[in-house]
């Protein structure tokens, strides 16, 4: 017991002694609907956790909508800027949409996802959907590894997106863009049923869809490599989890200056329990129902008349806007991890 407490200690201390070169003045920006509507709470939950290490929270942002949002960062982009990070709370919804609006404002400063979202694949990958005091012990180490945690600040890659009529005037994205069944589904759901349901949204949603995919034939381009398939659904993905499904893209590094493709072709029952069996062993890239490509550019045209599922495009759980879907890299940004 002595000796665990001394090395408590002697930690204490290591933070003491970098406090100088941790995050002075956090930003934190939270969707008041994440959380299960209590993102405000986490809010002020990691603001207490994070003055232990003496670093102080100058401004909280209630990122009541995307309209609210983007004027908040296009007025106060000076101000953002002087932060020394910003922890967004919510799921890939919210993070998504701030990254789009600080891109397009120049804002670069370190970004922490405190997942509290339906699904959290961007948080998850990082390992950032956790409890406010592990968020806060993961941010203060992040500029100081030699205290002996986790928290690190990491260059990724974005995703840009290019499409007509676009909803909600995204360019930018963190986790994904896609198409087809599933897609856009959780998003039609009322907050009272994501609130009650949590994840459970898009597992329902996606077994109930299962039951009656009908797939579009589609034209795809991948740096230049053009080709045709009938498909249920397709991902073009920056990290290797989406709709709360981990290693949908196993070969996905979100530094590497690549996306990965994920195309699920039309198939039968055997074929879809191959594609579940491959997913759970993290050999989706090898399964013969699947198309994967890894590439910098791509692009997703519907061929003839749009069905249902393929009306509308997808980014990072919201609605994107009409075919074609044109994707590529975009420009890094930094993120606080704890891997």
């Amino acid at each position: 017991m002595g000796e665990h407490s001394l090395d408590s200690a002697s930690k204490n201390e290591k933070y003491l002694a970098v406090r100088g070169r941790l995050h002075a003045n956090i930003l934190i920006i939270y969707n008041p609907n994440a959380g299960r509507g209590k993102a405000k709470q986490h809010a002020e939950s990691l603001a207490a956790s994070l003055n232990k290490y003496g670093i102080t929270v100058g401004q909280f942002f209630n990122s009541s909508s995307l309209e609210v949002m983007r004027g908040f960062h296009k007025s106060n982009f000076n101000n953002v800027n002087n932060y020394t990070a910003a922890v967004i709370i919510g799921g890939d919804g919210t993070i998504g949409p701030n990254v789009d609006a600080m891109i397009k404002n120049n804002i670069n400063i370190p970004i922490y996802a405190l997942g509290r979202g339906t699904a959290n694949d961007f948080a998850s990958f990082f390992h950032t959907n956790t409890n406010t005091k592990k968020a806060a012990n993961i941010i203060a180490c992040a500029e100081a590894p030699e205290s002996g945690c986790h928290g690190r600040i990491k260059q990724i890659d974005t995703i840009k997106v290019d499409m007509p009529n676009n909803v909600h005037d995204v360019h930018y994205g963190v986790s994904d863009a896609a198409g087809g069944a599933f897609t856009n589904g959780v998003t039609k759901y009322s907050w009272s049923s994501k609130r009650l349901l949590g994840k459970f949204a898009y597992r329902i949603k996606a077994g109930v869809s299962s039951l009656f995919l009908k797939s579009q034939r589609m034209r795809f381009s991948a740096d230049g490599e053009q080709f045709e398939e009938s498909v249920f659904i397709f991902y073009i993905l920056n990290t290797k989890n989406v709709g709360s499904m981990k290693d949908a893209a196993p070969l996905a590094k979100p530094d590497d200056g690549k996306l990965d493709l994920v195309i699920v072709k039309k198939c039968g029952l055997w074929g879809k329990l191959c594609i579940g069996f491959s997913l759970l062993f993290k050999r989706l890239h090898k399964s013969k129902y699947v198309i994967y490509k890894q590439g910098k550019t791509f692009k997703a045209e519907v061929i003839g008349e749009p069905i249902h599922n393929f009306t509308k495009t997808d980014t990072d759980g919201n609605i994107g806007g009409d075919y074609p879907l044109n994707v590529e890299v975009g420009p890094k940004i930094s993120v606080i991890t704890n891997n």
